[in-house]
C-alpha cells in the first residue's frame, strides 16, 4: 500500500441498501423480474411504488446498460437512487455483472458523487464471493482517475469471506478494502428493527415513530394492554400507511397482469427518444 490516499475505498456494510447513508444508492433491475426483487424491490416499497410506476409506464425496462436516476424523497438513507438495468436473468453471468457494475460506476463518475452505497447488482451476497474479481474489475474500469468511497451491502454471515476474497482480488495499491461499517440507529429511515418498549407487553415500533409512538406506548403501558392510541399524529399516520400499502399492492397487481417486458415491442417516444418525468441519465 502506498503512502498516498487510496483512489478507491471499499467498505462492507451489513445493513440493507435502503438503510446505508451515502450520497447515492445503486440497485439493479432485471428485464424479467416483475414485481421487482431484492434491493430494488425494497427501495420500491420505501418509495411507495415509484419504480413500479416507471416499469408500468415503460420508462424503466431493465435492459442491460439502462440507467435511471430517481430521488429518494427522504424515504431512503441516501437522497438519490440510481437504478441499473441488468438484462435477462437467464443470460446474466460474470461478464454481464462486470458490464453492469462498470456502467453504474461510470454514471456515478459523470454525476460527480464521491460516496455511494451499492447492493451487488444481480447476485446475492452469498454468490458475491464467486463474482468478486468481476466486481473489482468493473469498478476500476468505470472509475478512471476519480476518488470514490463505495459501501457494498453484504449479508453479515458472508462478510468475512467476501472481504477476504476482495482483498485477494485487489492488486492495485490505489484500492483499499475497509472494515465493515457498524450499524447505526441514527439512520433517518423507518424500520421494523427499532427496539421494543420494555414491560407490560407494549407493542413494537414497526415504523420508526419517535415522539408520537412514545406517547402512545406510554398510554398502552398505563392501560395495561388496552390499545388506545391517544396521540393525534398516530391515527393520521396509520391512515397514510394503509393508503400507501393499498396503492402499492394495486400497482403490483397491475404490473403482474402485464406481459414480460421482453415480449413487448420497445416503447418509442413520438420524437424518437424515451421520455421520463424523472431524470434519466
Amino acid at each position: 500500500m502506498s503512502d498516498s490516499a487510496p483512489q478507491l475505498r471499499l467498505e462492507l456494510d451489513i445493513r440493507p441498501l435502503e438503510r446505508v447513508p451515502a450520497e447515492l444508492a445503486v440497485a439493479g433491475v432485471f428485464l424479467d423480474d416483475r414485481p421487482l426483487r431484492g434491493a430494488a424491490g425494497r427501495a420500491d416499497w420505501r418509495l411507495c411504488g415509484l419504480l413500479t410506476d416507471l416499469v408500468v409506464e415503460e420508462e424503466l425496462n431493465g435492459e442491460l446498460g439502462e440507467v435511471v436516476l430517481v430521488g429518494g424523497s427522504g424515504r431512503l438513507a441516501a437522497p438519490t437512487l440510481l437504478v441499473v438495468g441488468l438484462g435477462s436473468r437467464a443470460d446474466f453471468d460474470a461478464a454481464s455483472f462486470e458490464v453492469a457494475t462498470r456502467t453504474a460506476i461510470e454514471r456515478v463518475r459523470s454525476l460527480a458523487f464521491n460516496r455511494i452505497a451499492m447492493a451487488p447488482l444481480g447476485v446475492s451476497g452469498e454468490d458475491l464471493v464467486r463474482f468478486s474479481r468481476a466486481f473489482v474489475e468493473g469498478v476500476l474500469a468505470g472509475l478512471g482517475s476519480k476518488a470514490l468511497t463505495l459501501r457494498l451491502c453484504v449479508p453479515e454471515a458472508e462478510e468475512g469471506r467476501i472481504r477476504a476474497e476482495l482483498v485477494r482480488c485487489v492488486r492495485d495499491a490505489s484500492v483499499e478494502v475497509g472494515a465493515p461499517a457498524p450499524p447505526s440507529s441514527a439512520t433517518p429511515v423507518a424500520s421494523s428493527e427499532t427496539p421494543t418498549a420494555e414491560g407490560n407487553g407494549a407493542p413494537e415500533n414497526p415504523f420508526g415513530w419517535s415522539a408520537s409512538w412514545r406517547r402512545s406506548t406510554a398510554h398502552w403501558e398505563s392501560t395495561r394492554g388496552s390499545l388506545s392510541l391517544t396521540s393525534t399524529a398516530v391515527p393520521s399516520t396509520l391512515s397514510k400507511i394503509a393508503n400507501r400499502s393499498q396503492g402499492y399492492c394495486n400497482r403490483h397487481v397491475q404490473l403482474a397482469r402485464r406481459k414480460p417486458a421482453g415480449l413487448r415491442a420497445k416503447h418509442q417516444h413520438p420524437r424518437g427518444t424515451r421520455s421520463c418525468k424523472r431524470t434519466i441519465v
